[in-house]
């Protein structure tokens, strides 16, 4: 099971309103300060309250701190996150965040990203908002970050630059290769540090990815329009996903025959199960010119399908054989030997079902001239009682 989170930017995006949005969807206050203040930095305190965006209750950051206008670089400000003694998680993202700043910053300016000095995000509030936005990630221990298209205001904003257009030219330059929309208001709806928020974690944009939601969201921007609700709504949930231990990698093997012989396809299946093939089958067909024809397939590990498909070519005399590699989930399972009629009989049991070992179970009905689904049966009731206690 995964956490992910999912930034709804119908608004846009900025640093303090995508922490605002996780503290309100449940990242615990408290946690993130103390990741905080792991920083070298003194003199400064965060706060939350309540306001309301058009219809929406959202929350609003307040950051007081004494340096914030003071300038820094990116290396001062990797210098700081080294010191910090983060979560390595936490400190790859922020660190990403703030190359990404400079990356961008250098683009404009014709300047090497390490010589880059940060004026607006190189201040105190923009480093928590930055690096507060990482630690609630981290304390709310998302794995993966997804996004909308983003909000894109117009008109001119002001900034340590001067008059720069909207979007600023660092913030078009983050959005690059990112989706986004304009919408009808001369606000700056998304700001550096939430471009690069979202250029540093974001996995892919997109409609909200498949999940199961635990909580929501609002951070608030500090203009209040009438035009639109000026917040970032972040959507928290969990998705069941896949890992390499999840499943087996196997190979599956198959070849259309039009003038093979049964005889010739249940041999060719002996042989094959004979050199490791874990499964064969066979298929009716209708192939080219309307004539009937089988579909032979077999699934076999990946390090004997070479010696497989030599098998297939050999007796089939087949011109070719398709290779498709497939992954196979396996339940986990235990085996155990109980005890039918006085007959030993091995049972694959898992967590919802168990199966007689057929060989076995086939002896027995011999020996007893029974139907062999007696001993099945059987095998299923010991388990049901003397396993499971049902």
């Amino acid at each position: 099971m995964t956490n992910i989170a999912w930034f709804n930017c119908f608004s846009g995006i900025a640093g303090d309103m995508a922490l605002g949005s996780l503290i309100d969807a449940g990242a615990d206050l408290e946690k993130i300060l103390f990741l905080l203040k792991k920083l070298p930095i003194d003199n400064f305190n965060l706060q939350t309250h309540k306001v309301s965006r058009g219809s929406i209750s959202a929350t609003k950051l307040e950051i007081t701190a004494l340096d914030n206008n003071e300038h820094r670089n990116l290396s001062q400000i990797n210098n700081m996150l080294e010191k910090a003694q983060l979560p390595s998680r936490l400190k790859n993202r922020a660190q990403s965040t703030f190359n990404k700043l400079a990356i961008a910053e250098g683009k404009i300016h014709n300047k090497n990203p390490q010589e880059v000095e940060f004026h607006e995000v190189g201040s105190l509030d923009a480093i928590i908002d930055i690096v507060g936005t990482c630690a609630a990630l981290e304390v709310l221990d998302i794995s993966e970050v997804f996004s909308s298209p983003i909000a894109i205001g117009t008109g001119f904003i002001d900034s340590n630059h001067g008059i720069l257009p909207n979007p600023a030219p660092a913030v078009a330059q983050l959005l690059k290769t990112m989706p986004v929309f304009g919408i009808d208001i001369e606000l700056e709806t998304t700001t550096p540090t939430g471009a690069a928020l979202l250029a540093s974690t974001v996995s892919s944009f997109g409609p909200m990815p498949s999940m199961e939601i635990s909580s929501v969201g609002y951070g608030a921007g500090t203009a209040n329009p009438p035009q639109r609700p000026n917040c970032t709504q972040v959507i928290i949930g969990n998705t069941n996903t896949i890992s390499e231990k999840d499943f087996e990698p196997l190979i599956q093997l198959d070849t259309n025959l039009d003038d093979t012989t049964g005889e010739v396809i249940a041999y060719t299946a002996e042989q094959l199960f004979k050199t490791g093939a874990l499964d064969v089958w066979v298929t009716p067909i209708m192939m080219k010119k309307g004539r009937p024809g089988h579909l032979l397939s077999c699934l076999c590990n990946i390090d004997n399908y070479q010696q497989l498909i030599k098998i297939i070519k050999l007796e089939t005399g087949s011109l070719g054989v398709r290779v498709n590699p497939i992954n196979r989930s396996i339940s986990n399972r235990q085996f155990q030997s109980i005890n039918i009629d006085n007959n030993p009989l091995m049972l694959k049991i898992t967590s919802y079902n168990a199966k007689a070992e057929y060989e076995q179970a086939a002896q027995i009905a011999r020996a007893q001239a029974i139907p062999i689904r007696e001993v099945l049966t059987k095998a299923h009731h010991y388990w049901l009682k003397k396993i499971k206690g049902l």
